[in-house]
């Protein structure tokens, strides 16, 4: 299986395509929707399964749901730099995509998080049998890095969303400095991993050397 990565454009148009393609095809789709931290995944995802779902069984199925616990990232000296890819249990993630993939479809309880506890709810939603379209949205979905490079195989397709970095940094060091009293230490120490994360889910074409 080798997933197609394409920029979205019309994200309607493009769902309305989408749903077409996974009608005829009687199976489960499994769509990816990739991009950096603050790049509108969530939202795009949402839209993707509200358009689908006048057609067929249609589920968001996140990436959020496999943090690691805030347990393990403050022993690893990782907690302030949340959201970097070794602060996901990248592993996790790809044997619960591999379970969607079985043939016949079992259910599969998958981890969802909670912004507000900032922690993870194991088996927070289930996907079920019936689900024929599954949209899988995270930061890391095409990085080549283990345990990483095993997402993308089981992705039938990836729809990349690029947001530039001028317009990335002030949405994600507002929350990460927020009631800070040493807001510019902190704003200097995220630039590098922001920048970090954004060339971590670039398409491998597009990714700088």
């Amino acid at each position: 299986m080798t997933p197609a990565t394409a920029p979205l454009g019309d994200l309607q148009a493009a769902t309305v395509e989408l749903v077409r393609r996974v009608a005829a095809s009687g199976g489960r789709f499994v769509l990816g929707i990739a991009g950096p931290p603050g790049a509108g995944k969530s939202t795009a995802a949402a839209a993707v399964v509200r358009h689908a779902a006048a057609s067929l069984a249609a589920v968001v199925a996140p990436m959020d749901g496999f943090h690691r616990s805030n347990e393990d990232l403050a022993l690893a000296g990782l907690l302030d730099l949340k959201g970097i890819p070794e602060s996901f249990d990248g592993a996790g993630f790809a044997a619960h995509l591999a379970a969607l993939r079985v043939d016949p479809p079992a259910p599969v309880a998958w981890p969802t998080y909670d912004r507000a506890a900032q922690a993870v709810v194991p088996g927070g939603t289930t996907i079920e049998p019936e689900d024929q379209l599954v949209v899988v949205e995270g930061n890391y979905l095409l990085l080549d890095a283990p345990p990483w490079h095993r997402i993308r195989p089981l992705l039938d397709e990836v729809w990349y969303l690029d947001v530039p970095i001028d317009v990335l940094h002030p949405r994600l060091l507002a929350p990460a400095t927020a009631g800070s009293a040493r807001k510019p230490q902190r704003r200097r120490r995220w630039r590098r991993p922001i920048c970090r994360m954004r060339r971590s889910s670039l398409p491998r074409s597009a990714a700088p050397t």
